[in-house]
Order: structure tokens, then C-alpha cells, then sequence
């Protein structure tokens, strides 16, 4: 049995106000990472801070976190839009100026993603 007078409390409302701060740096960092886009989940920014199991376990103690959470993780179809984005980016750089869809959707890979509505509007627009 533990011994109660070491038994720390923990500030959760300081806890939560620390960890919602990391997060938002996290995501900003991770945004801004030079190459191929990763998908913002909150196991990439759980893993990045050091924070996962807390994540995982505890994020009902910690409502700015998991607001903060909601609002930088991205959806698949969030993601795919980023990727086309760094895509085209990648494609206009190598000299490419006029990408063809097969081109975008190959070095995105957002293959199987094409057909999803916002996906193919999207495309469409891109290519107008």
C-alpha cells in the first residue's frame, strides 16, 4: 500500500492549460514540417509531446485539451485537401506548371479518396 503523504495531487486545471498549449504548438509545428505531409491525429501530436496515455486516459479531466484536440486534428478528407495542396506545390516547383489529375492524385496519394465529393470538387476547381 502506498504511503497517503506522498501521494501528490494533481493541478489538473494547470495540467490542462499546459498540455493545450503544447498541442497548439505541436500542430503549428507539424503544419510546417518541410515534405510530405502527416495526418494530424491525436496520436502523432499525443506522441510528439510526450503526453499519449494521458491523452488516451485522462482527457475528460482536461476540456481545453480536448477542445484544442478537436479543433487541430484533421479529417481524412481535411488531410487529402492538404496533401493535393502539397502536391501541386511539389509539381509547380519541378517545373510542371499545367499538372494532369493522374499526376496530383499519384504524388498525393489520394487515390482512393478521388471519387468523395469535396475531393473531386476540389480537383475539378484545382484543374479549371
Amino acid at each position: 500500500s502506498r504511503n497517503n503523504s506522498t501521494k501528490c495531487r494533481v493541478n489538473w486545471a494547470k495540467r490542462d492549460q499546459d498540455i493545450a498549449d503544447r498541442i497548439l504548438r505541436a500542430s503549428v509545428e507539424l503544419l510546417l514540417m518541410p515534405g510530405k505531409p502527416r495526418r494530424i491525429t491525436i496520436s502523432l501530436i499525443g506522441k510528439r509531446i510526450g503526453v499519449l496515455a494521458l491523452l488516451q486516459k485522462h482527457i475528460n479531466r482536461m476540456p481545453k485539451s480536448a477542445e484544442c484536440l478537436a479543433s487541430v486534428t484533421e479529417t481524412r478528407e481535411g488531410f487529402a485537401l492538404r496533401r493535393i495542396s502539397w502536391a501541386i506545390e511539389v509539381l509547380h516547383q519541378m517545373g510542371n506548371i499545367h499538372p494532369a489529375m493522374w499526376q496530383i492524385v499519384r504524388l498525393s496519394g489520394c487515390a482512393r479518396m478521388v471519387k468523395e465529393v469535396k475531393i473531386e470538387a476540389a480537383l475539378k476547381e484545382i484543374l479549371m
